[in-house]
């Protein structure tokens, strides 16, 4: 049976529940400001640190394949930067200008192949000069879209590919470049393989 609360015990619980109403409205608060993609949710990153004079960080580069089908490249930078495109029927390369990638695994290629995707590779490269390229090799010249968003993290760079059937893929499919020919011979090694070939054709021939 509820016991019947009166006069202050009634107020008492009532201000009680105010509160309890008032610290659920602040969380729900702080939940709403969590990264939310506009189209599949937030790609999972920790905080960052930020490099050598405020730097910044390549701390997640990463592939996904969207639930509309389409395939997304991203990375996840500490804090905005310079980027500049640079597009071939084989690649699309982000230059991501002063920027450190200071963790191993973020400068693993990611294979792709096994997805029905466009994109064949994808890789975070370190430059001498400083800076580093997102470099996304693909197996098919499809469009992209390309999105640069803030997020509690710092900046994501991600790229989108539209959804592709296999027959689609080997209609853009990207034709390989032909191999190198191998190296000639110098001509030390090619003279004596011509001398040794006429005396053997000299060996041949019937005495006149």
């Amino acid at each position: 049976m509820a016991a019947d609360l009166g006069g202050e015990g009634a107020a008492s619980a009532d201000m009680r529940a105010a509160e309890q109403l008032a610290d659920d409205s602040k969380a729900t608060k702080k939940a709403d400001v969590a990264p939310v993609d506009d189209s599949s949710g937030a790609e999972d990153a920790e905080a960052p640190a930020e490099g050598p004079a405020g730097q910044a960080m390549v701390t997640l580069p990463g592939f996904r394949m969207l639930a509309s089908g389409g395939s997304r490249v991203f990375v996840q930078l500490s804090h905005r930067t310079t980027i500049n495109e640079t597009e071939t029927p084989a690649s699309v390369t982000y230059r991501l200008v002063d920027v450190a990638v200071p963790e191993k695994v973020n400068r693993l290629s990611l294979p792709t192949t096994h997805f029905l995707t466009p994109v064949a590779r994808v890789r975070v490269e370190p430059l001498e000069e400083g800076g580093a390229d997102l470099v996304v090799e693909l197996r098919a010249n499809i469009p992209h879209k390309t999105k640069l968003r803030k997020n509690a993290f710092g900046t994501m760079l991600s790229v989108d590919f539209p959804a592709v059937t296999a027959t689609e893929l080997e209609t853009a499919r990207v034709v390989a470049p032909p191999p190198a020919p191998p190296p000639e011979k110098s001509d030390g090694k090619k003279r004596k393989k011509s001398s040794a070939t006429t005396q053997a054709k000299a060996s041949e021939e019937p005495p006149k």
